[in-house]
């Protein structure tokens, strides 16, 4: 027997059964939309199917069309829509099925006419495919190779397919956004490990050329990005520093041809990240096009890297993928260059302290005036020198030089030209030496001259043509200011031998000087001492500076020295203000301060002459003292500058004051001890640096969390010299800033002293306690410094306490988020005037901040903000005060039983009163307030929450109140505390009070489990806020104590556009919240239907603009008065509302066991002109029918959806419902 063929019902049946059975098997989009094209076909004989999309491009392009000839295929692709492109464009174009039943005679084929021609095509039927958003996303159509009219059935297979079809793309563009989710977060890790390797090369680079090479090698290791490169501007273009990946090789050859259209030229004139995701079209007609399509940089990124804080080169990344570039890469690829310009600037750093200690070790080895080496070096050289001819058996001489006459010269023409006239003597003997000498100047017109290889037969020749030549320099005038100067030299010569060192070698010069000096009238200029057997022996030699001859000389002399001090101190202070780099120092201290510092200065000086003076005791004092010169900016060129002065003043008065010799003697002792004492300030400089040093090496524990690192920071900075202590505020939800770490001497008094009432630091600036270093900091988001507390205005409050603390000056830094908010300020109390605000401090403080700000940037460091609102940073600043002054106003919201319309309770919402009367909603203002700030206006909502709610108790006694409580707060410590104290003043609102926990942030789940436990326990009710909206997740319901849930506004307000997946989502929290036995609040009511959907799915709590809009507290009584909901109605009066009906049908929801023919939606579609047997009860009978599966259900239900959701379907409800 020929089996029966099935029909058209069956056909269309057995369509949609295979369709939706491949579906849920999972298969491939492509393969979906090819079996829908097959099994299409075999419902029409001699037909093909194909299925057309429309592309961005605006053409329609083959999505699948697997019987369809490959030609004809070609000829179809890119067809653009239009009254003659054929049924597929025409549908397209209309939003309608067209039917081509002759292609010979239809004019709607006339632009497909070789179809006909070559593929025989004599009939297409054509659909448009509709999305769920009602927009046209392409068409299915069935050729047909000879003419042919359909049937309603063939109109019912067209929709049929057209549907699933349409089913299948958005499930093909779920699965497409899927795996775009999973790219860009498999490229997000990737870029975050290159972050962490970034971090590794900046503790490790020690030139800019390996930090940048190695960077760009590291950011094209599996990562998404093909190239990298790093570009700095020039005055002729552009220069290439670093890269890596295709192309890095040939760059050097396309930068001279970016002009300023160019995305890099862009970045860097207006200082900001800049990424352009179709690359190529970018670069399209220009010369960088084929190298772009050759090297496949299809998207790149363009941001600047700071350096010193300013723009100094752009970091280019390269994709060889488009649309890589989105928001967060985008910010990864920013702390990337942030990361990279830190790194930098460490480098700099270290290499500005190598060169300071270059220049430190020069200085401190060279004479200030004629940068001739000084007395260090020279004995340095003689150590080296004495080696040598020991080892080489070699003499060397030692030849001491002194100006004859020089002091007329001063006392005439004055000190600069004297000091003009020795810078051209150190000239002339530089010229004059030979490579293997020596020459130092130890002060005043005395210099050193050292003479190595004068050995061989003619030793005293040598000798005395070296000497010659030294005369020379001399022979002729020195011009100095208009002055033609002549003057002479006398020399002390002083050879070496066997067992005699160079500092007795000195002092024999020293006195073969004086027997020159002596026997000048006899023609010879200059003595030999050593040697020569008949040379005189010396009248006096040159004494240790702290033997027992310096120390009787010293106190023979004593009378000379002292009372010149005093005046010496007073002319050598004038002079000093004088000096640029001295001045700012002079000008931190106070009046009383310089009396002291003076009389410092001369005790200093009196103690460096003291008779008794031993080596150890001057080690001591001068260390000392060198590290609190560095501290104040004094640094070793400046002490050179001084104690030379000091030492050609003191030559002078000793000459004017004693005899000769007597002078030379005390002057060579004083100038021992002055090269000591500056040498050992010098070593305890470096020290100091190098202490320094070690805090800016502080590496993160990743072990421990962001505060444990900070804890440690601290505690090193507070071990440093002259910090009397180290603090870091946080403010509180008062306004006050609390003490969260302190650390250093003066750390444990000065928390105790700051705890107390009268001298907490303030947050708002214009009250006195809000006008120190730390409020300044906080609100100007920059350092902020005090040179002296005696001396700065805003910290008037705190002075005396200070100064008793030894405190003379401070130093504020901001702590910010990633965001730019303000976190924290920390701060550091040095002992000295000027101790943070010279060059070298500065340059410490801000990469400290640095330090600080990347530590409080580690994993849950600092809770999630929003974005910040566009307003200038005087905007926010300005917001913020009146926020927390009295701008603050609360607005009432009521919650009301959807089944009875009683008012239940009432959420305070927070509004900020401008100075116009104008209100700011939370998201104009919140997305600037970091989380003290947040933790604030908590407590500020709160307690006007209470107060209003305690004025309307007589109206309504059991009424509650819920107050926002935003997660951050749920981390801070005090919160359980001062709620119990909150709830002991408002006991009789205690279980009236509930908090709604926001679902706009991530915090420690464990620390924030521990606090709303607490929380439950004082008897309060909480409630998870935004259900379905933020990142809360299944388990966190399970596992935290809420009584109620909240549905999120924007899950309702997503039931117009997407009305099923809406009712899937609701139903699904409706189930949980019963499982759970939590109450349920459905936010976003904000049209009647909205309310009628809620009632329909049987929610028990709501609040909307349907219901009220949020009002002050006195305007509550009179709301309660006039408001009436309307009762569920028997049948739904709205679209929305018999969608949620429809709805309940699905097996296992609540009218899931109602027969067809009691179903209330039966009287709905009769009403509707619905009658049995038409298309709509068909699919409404399958919506009951029990023996079908739960699938075909569903896709009954998305027919009925669709219909209710068509022109017809509203037309004939909006009737209906003026009907009734």
């Amino acid at each position: 027997m020929t089996a029966k063929a099935p029909s058209p019902e069956e056909s269309l049946l057995t369509l949609q059964s295979c369709i939706l059975e491949a579906t849920l098997a999972h298969e491939p989009p492509q393969q979906l939309l090819d079996q829908i094209c097959r099994l299409t076909q075999k419902c029409l004989s001699r037909s093909v199917a194909s299925i057309m999309v429309l592309g961005k491009d605006g053409r329609l392009h083959i999505a699948a069309a697997p019987d369809v000839p490959m030609g004809a295929r070609a000829d179809l692709e890119g067809l653009l829509p239009g009254t003659q492109a054929g049924s597929c464009g025409h549908a397209v174009s209309s939003g309608q099925a067209q039917f081509i039943t002759n292609a010979l005679t239809d004019d709607r084929w006339l632009n497909l006419l070789p179809l006909t021609n070559h593929y025989g095509v004599l009939a297409c039927w054509s659909h448009p495919i509709v999305d769920r958003n009602g927009s046209i996303v392409g068409s299915f159509a069935l050729s047909s190779f000879e003419p042919r009219h359909p049937a309603d059935f063939h109109r019912q297979l067209l929709q049929t397919a057209a549907t699933a079809t349409a089913i299948v793309l958005e499930h093909a563009a779920n699965l497409e956004h899927r795996h775009n989710l999973q790219r860009q977060l498999t490229r997000k890790l990737e870029i975050y490990r290159a972050l962490v390797e970034e971090d590794d090369l900046v503790l490790r680079a020690d030139t800019e050329y390996e930090l940048l090479q190695d960077t760009c090698k590291t950011l094209v290791h599996d990562t998404p990005f093909c190239a990298v490169m790093i570009v700095q501007p020039t005055q002729d273009g552009w220069r290439n520093l670093a890269a890596a990946g295709p192309g890095s090789r040939q760059i050097e050859t396309l930068l001279p041809l970016v002009d300023e259209r160019s995305l890099i030229a862009r970045a860097w004139r207006e200082g900001r990240s800049l990424c352009d995701n179709d690359n190529l079209a970018a670069v399209h007609g220009t010369p960088w096009e084929n190298w772009a399509i050759h090297h496949h940089w299809i998207a790149t990124l363009a941001t600047p890297i700071m350096r010193a804080g300013v723009s100094w080169a752009i970091l280019v990344f390269a994709a060889d993928q488009p649309q890589v570039f989105d928001g967060d890469i985008e910010a990864l690829c920013q702390r990337i260059a942030a990361l990279l310009g830190h790194g930098l600037d460490q480098i700099d750093l270290r290499q500005h302290l190598v060169a300071l200690k270059q220049k430190e070790a020069h200085a401190a080895r060279s004479d200030y005036l004629t940068d001739l080496p000084n007395r260090l070096s020279l004995e340095e050289r003689l150590r080296e020198v004495e080696m040598r001819s020991t080892r080489l058996k070699r003499p060397y001489a030692i030849v001491m030089l002194d100006l004859d006459g020089f002091k007329p010269v001063n006392d005439r023409y004055g000190h600069a030209v004297g000091d003009l006239l020795l810078i051209e003597l150190a000239t002339r003997l530089r010229k004059i030496l030979r490579e293997s000498d020596f020459i130092a100047r130890l002060g005043g017109d005395e210099f050193v001259l050292v003479l190595e290889y004068l050995d061989g037969n003619d030793f005293q020749d040598n000798l005395s043509r070296s000497m010659e030549r030294l005369h020379r320099v001399v022979e002729l005038p020195f011009e100095c200011e208009g002055a033609s100067i002549r003057i002479n030299i006398s020399a002390g010569v002083a050879l070496s031998s066997v067992g005699r060192q160079g500092d007795t070698l000195l002092r024999e010069a020293d006195a073969a000087l004086y027997q020159a000096k002596d026997r000048q009238s006899g023609g010879s200029w200059w003595q030999t001492l050593g040697r020569a057997a008949q040379a005189p022996k010396p009248e006096f030699s040159p004494i240790n500076p702290f033997s027992a001859s310096a120390a009787h000389l010293l106190d023979r002399y004593q009378n000379a020295l002292g009372p010149w001090l005093d005046g010496f101190v007073e002319a050598f202070y004038q002079q000093l203000v004088q000096d640029d780099l001295i001045a700012p120092i002079l000008a931190s201290v106070t009046d009383t301060e310089m009396v002291q510092l003076k009389q410092a200065q001369a005790g200093h000086l009196r103690f460096l002459a003291t008779p008794s003076l031993q080596r150890n005791e001057l080690q001591t004092v001068s260390e000392r003292l060198g590290r609190i010169h560095f501290l104040t900016g004094v640094d070793a060129a400046l002490l050179l500058r001084a104690n030379a002065a000091y030492r050609d003043l003191l030559g002078s008065h000793l000459n004017l004051t004693v005899d000769a010799r007597a002078a030379l003697s005390l002057l060579n002792i004083i100038d021992a001890r002055l090269g000591l004492d500056i040498q050992n300030q010098v070593d305890a400089m470096n020290q100091a640096r190098l202490a320094l040093r070690d805090v800016l090496s502080f590496v993160a524990n990743a072990a421990l969390g962001a505060m444990d690192n900070l804890h440690a920071l601290i505690s090193q900075l507070g071990a440093l010299f002259g910090i009397r202590a180290v603090v870091l505020y946080r403010p509180d939800a008062e306004g006050f800033f609390d003490i969260v770490e302190a650390e250093g001497p003066a750390a444990a008094r000065g928390r105790v002293q700051l705890s107390e009432p009268t001298y907490r630091v303030g947050l708002v600036s214009g009250h006195p306690r809000g006008k120190g270093v730390v409020t300044r900091a906080w609100h100007s988001l920059r350092i902020e410094t005090v040179d002296h507390v005696e001396k700065d205005a805003g910290m008037t409050l705190w002075r005396d306490m200070q100064l008793a603390l030894d405190v003379r000056s401070a130093v504020a830094m901001p702590l910010r988020d990633a965001q730019g908010h303000v976190l924290m300020v920390l701060a550091l109390y040095g002992a000295y005037p000027h101790q943070f605000t010279h060059e070298d401090a500065q340059a410490f403080v801000h990469q400290l901040q640095t330090i600080a700000e990347h530590l409080l940037l580690m994993p849950n460091s600092s809770p999630k903000t929003g974005s910040i609102p566009l307003l200038t940073h005087k905007e926010q600043t300005h917001l913020r005060q009146r926020l927390f002054g009295e701008g603050l106003m609360l607005y009432f919201q009521p919650v009301i039983d959807l089944r009875t319309g009683q008012m239940v309770k009432i959420e305070a919402l927070a509004r900020l009163n401008l100075e116009n009367g104008e209100p700011l909603l939370p998201g104009e203002f919140l997305p600037i307030l970091g989380a003290a700030e947040r933790y604030r206006l908590f407590w500020l909502t709160l307690q006007q929450a209470l107060a209003a709610l305690k004025r309307i108790n007589h109206c309504f006694p059991t009424l509650q109140v819920t107050v926002n409580l935003p997660p951050s707060c749920l981390l801070e410590s005090d919160l359980v505390a001062r709620l119990t104290k909150v709830l002991d003043v408002y006991d009789a609102l205690r279980h009236r009070i509930a908090f709604e926990v926001l679902e706009t942030e991530e915090v420690d789940p464990c620390r924030a489990h521990e606090t709303l436990k607490s929380l439950r326990e004082l008897g309060v009710e909480l409630a998870l806020d935004d259900l379905g909206g933020g990142y809360g997740s299944l388990l966190r319901l399970i596992q935290e104590p809420f009584d109620v849930l909240k549905i999120d506004q924007n899950v309702v307000r997503r039931m117009t556009a997407d009305p099923l997946s809406t009712l899937i989502l609701l139903s699904t929290l409706i189930r949980l919240a019963d499982d759970l036995d939590q109450a349920l609040v459905v936010e976003g009511l904000e049209t009647p239907d909205l309310i009628e959907v809620a009632q329909w799915l049987r929610i028990p709590l709501g609040q909307g603009f349907a219901i009220a809009r949020p009002m002050p507290i006195e305007d509550l009584p009179d709301w309660v008065t006039h408001f009436r909901l309307p009762s569920k109605p028997t049948l739904p009066t709205s679209r929305l509302g018999l969608l949620a009906l429809l709805f309940q049908h699905l097996p296992g929801k609540s009218m899931s066991t109602i027969t067809y023919d009691n179903c209330p939606g039966k009287t709905v579609f009769t009403t509707l002109d619905v009658n049995e047997g038409d298309e709509v009860d068909a699919w409404h009978r399958r919506l009951h029918d029990a023996s079908i599966s739960k699938g075909d259900r569903m896709v009954a239900l998305r027919h009925l959806f669709q219909w209710v959701g068509s022109d017809h379907g509203i037309e004939h409800l909006a009737a209906r419902v003026l009907d009734v």
